[in-house]
């Protein structure tokens, strides 16, 4: 069984690696090296004059110029260059953006892990938006996280409580759209790992 994979968008590694280095050249130096040598596998959205373009894939090849990427918006510019035949050859050129440029979140955690600490802060711990207007709480799919987490602990290994709940942060986040509150992720992760151990073999 394979883990599923999660990423966590380019502008928060970004802002986080400035702060842990001191140094926003220096942060930008780095991460361009890192995904260039494709140690950081990345993904993104395409789009051109507001049209998607699902098949063209975000490769290291589309970060030839760091000018081109915009770190506080999760965008890299690309340019498409088209010559034509004609009496004049001319040469047409076509702008179109990766848009929500993600990062895969085991790659940070394998360059930088305190960075990986660090990003965990900025998911958001509520949604305003689904907030239930009548003063009850939010329901979350807490046997489905149980599941998710189970898979995870089977093709990733047994890890420390925080990257299990970062894991489970994103695990809501990208199923729900939303994310519950980090105290309650934490008393979860912390209750399911007490009874995976008590669930152990002993002797």
């Amino acid at each position: 069984m394979m883990a599923q994979e999660y990423y966590i968008s380019l502008s928060q590694v970004h802002v986080k690696l400035c702060e842990l280095l001191g140094s926003q050249t220096t942060a930008e130096v780095l991460l361009l090296e890192a995904l260039r040598s494709g140690r950081i596998e990345m993904t993104g959205d395409y789009y051109m004059n507001g049209r998607p373009y699902p098949e063209r894939i975000l490769e290291v090849g589309s970060l030839r110029d760091e000018r081109h990427v915009i770190w506080s918006e999760s965008r890299i510019e690309h340019k498409i260059e088209r010559s034509l035949i004609g009496p004049k050859g001319q040469t047409h050129f076509y702008l179109g953006d990766f848009h929500r440029v993600r990062l895969r979140c085991q790659d940070v955690s394998a360059l930088w892990p305190d960075l990986y600490e660090r990003a965990a802060i900025d998911v958001p711990a509520s949604n305003p938006e689904a907030k239930n207007k009548g003063g009850r709480p939010g329901k979350y799919e807490w046997a489905a996280a149980g599941g998710a987490l189970a898979g995870h602990m089977y093709g990733a290994g047994i890890q420390e409580s925080s990257k299990l709940k970062l894991f489970m942060l994103n695990w809501f986040q990208s199923q729900l759209g939303k994310t519950p509150d980090e105290r309650d992720v934490e008393k979860f992760v912390a209750a399911a790992l007490a009874a995976f151990d008590q669930a152990l073999p002993k002797g």
